[in-house]
């Protein structure tokens, strides 16, 4: 787990460290990722890309590019300056202090079509700047730029 403290000039922060054992795929940068919650794989490092079910264990958000069985960061914490967005319908706009929850399904990043607080037991992100997109597909919209800064609640 790595800590940054207030120091009056950073934003505190928490990251811990994640293993991919999700094998529907590796693990890419500003996508959330959960901890696994099933069976033999669950150790509290163990972890997969967001399910249906899953919304209590958001661990938080890739650091970085992690491939399968390897090991990487997750911000659990604290600022976090790109959130990959998915769009669940038609027109979709983000307004700044929306609760984001982690859309499920692998390659999908964060959505606002969020459920109640109490559903996602309180692990979620903080939009921190306004943003549409108009696409009506979904999915991940990382390519036509669709990212948002956000404050990360998932401990």
């Amino acid at each position: 787990m790595h800590i940054l403290q207030f120091n009056g000039r950073t934003a505190e922060f928490v990251d811990f460290e994640v293993q991919c054992v999700d094998g529907a795929g590796s693990f890419t940068q500003n996508f959330p990722v959960h901890l696994a919650v099933d069976g033999n794989t669950a150790n509290g490092i163990a972890a997969t890309h967001p399910a249906a079910i899953s919304h209590k264990s958001l661990a938080g958000t890739m650091r970085s590019n992690v491939a399968i069985n390897s090991y990487g960061l997750a911000r659990a914490w604290g600022y976090q300056a790109s959130n990959i967005l998915s769009n669940y319908g038609s027109s979709v706009t983000i307004t700044a202090g929306d609760a984001l929850r982690a859309a499920a399904g692998t390659g999908l990043g964060y959505s606002s079509t969020a459920a109640a607080l109490t559903i996602l037991n309180t692990k979620y992100a903080i939009a921190l700047a306004t943003t549409s997109n108009t696409n009506s597909t979904l999915g991940a919209l990382s390519a036509s730029g669709a990212w948002v800064q956000t404050i990360q609640r998932a401990l």
